[in-house]
């Protein structure tokens, strides 16, 4: 039986990759993660997964379970606005390098990689982003400083290895973007960062493990690649909102904060988080979430479409109809 390895399988979409790679009777999937209590449901769920919980960052076991692997899909890290630089450090470089040094000894068929569009930190000025786009510009966060750094990493390893970078990740068990979001306007009115509405991209994630699965198969003459995911289909932001409200059965009532405002909010939060709680408490606001809240960053996805034959299969609407009704679900039951 051929055996294949899944970082980050307790998170949102590690979990949902290591059920569909598990509905393949002739895989054993190796699924690990920080998150114990997630990895025992999956391993419950299939008899062909294994479950092993590893910290990336600070357990060197996971260069062992590359072991007998025909295919490695890296999708463990610490994605977050806000955090200390060691956590970041840890999770995203020291985990990478802990991989690719795996894959490397074991001589794993295919790493598969999931990178993240942040490393590009700027918006396409009104065209969209291809994978060649230029990472100028100095991290608003450690989050994306550690990306960039873990993209070198995969770029100078030799191995065969296929790197997605999925924008805006969204479905039935997020608990990072639409949440986020939908809890801000539990304070009141929704804040609305600028009064320009640019297009944001997303993805729902059914999509990007379709993506994933068409990289692991791909011919190797791809190898090195790096591809941008997306639903191909972006919204206003206005739009995408409403939308998004009226599924999950919440008033939308935004409320317009100038950008300027927003930049200053964000900044004296983050100063007042560094001196008193020495970056331990996450700030209201951050610069980061200002960014990607108010500027327009489309993607070309024309790549993996030609070269993987990539197509998204569930629409944003299907999508934020199966993300209100799990959402629903989960309110109702708390």
């Amino acid at each position: 039986m051929k055996r294949v390895l899944v970082t980050g399988a307790t998170g949102f979409l590690g979990a949902v990759l290591t059920r569909r790679l598990a509905m393949d009777d002739g895989l054993h999937v190796v699924a690990t993660g920080r998150r114990e209590d997630r990895g025992m449901r999956l391993a419950a769920a299939f008899e062909n997964i294994d479950f092993q919980r590893v910290d990336l960052g600070e357990d060197g076991r996971i260069e062992g379970f590359c072991k007998g692997m025909s295919h490695v899909f890296h999708c463990g890290a610490l994605s977050s606005p806000w955090g200390s630089r060691s956590l970041f450090e840890a999770a995203n470089v020291v985990g990478t390098r802990n991989v690719i040094e795996g894959c490397r000894r074991h001589g794993v068929g295919r790493l598969l990689y999931v990178s993240s569009p942040c490393v590009y930190q700027r918006g396409g000025n009104g065209g969209a982003l291809s994978e060649d786009a230029k990472q100028d510009g100095r991290p608003l966060n450690h989050y994306v400083a550690t990306k960039r750094a873990a993209e070198r990493l995969i770029r100078s390893s030799g191995l065969d290895v296929i790197s997605i970078r999925p924008r805006a990740l969204f479905g039935p068990g997020d608990e990072t973007l639409f949440p986020r979001v939908l809890r801000a306007t539990r304070r009141g009115r929704f804040p609305l960062i600028g009064r320009h509405d640019p297009l944001m991209d997303c993805t729902f994630v059914e999509n990007v493990v379709d993506a994933l699965l068409l990289a692991s198969k791909a011919p190797t003459s791809y190898s090195g690649s790096f591809y941008n995911i997306t639903n191909g289909n972006p919204m206003l932001r206005s739009e995408l909102f409403t939308r998004l409200f009226a599924e999950v059965g919440i008033p939308y009532n935004p409320r317009v904060i100038p950008l300027a405002l927003a930049k200053a909010i964000a900044r004296g939060a983050e100063l007042c988080s560094h001196g008193f709680t020495a970056g331990r408490v996450e700030p209201v606001l951050t610069r980061y979430t200002v960014d990607v809240m108010s500027r327009e960053q489309i993607l070309d996805i024309s790549a993996a479409r030609e070269e993987l034959g990539y197509v998204p299969r569930v629409t944003i609407s299907e999508g934020l109809a199966k993300f209100g009704k799990w959402w629903r679900t989960k309110e109702a039951g708390e």
